[in-house]
């Protein structure tokens, strides 16, 4: 598996040692592990979080897919416990 990373920053002088992690097939009761280093070269904290979306807006966006699909999964579920 290869996973491509990217990281956004504004005003900020923060880098990702590597733009992409390969890591090895991994099966049922096997766990695989790669290390990523984030370099801060600020005097500030800098906050980060790992998302599977490049941009916020993208994000959101599935977010809101995945809640109506949900919502008609509900409406589905309801359905059958009435009849």
């Amino acid at each position: 598996m290869l996973i491509n990373l990217y990281g956004g920053a504004q005003d900020a002088n923060v880098r990702l040692e590597k733009s992409s992690v390969r890591i090895e097939n991994t099966y049922i009761g096997m766990a695989k592990q790669r290390t990523v280093t984030i370099t801060n070269r600020m005097n500030v904290i800098a906050h980060f979080r790992w998302s599977e979306f490049a941009t916020a807006e993208a994000e959101d966006g599935q977010r809101a897919r995945y809640g109506v699909k949900m919502e008609k999964y509900k409406l589905v579920g309801m359905k059958r416990l009435a009849a």
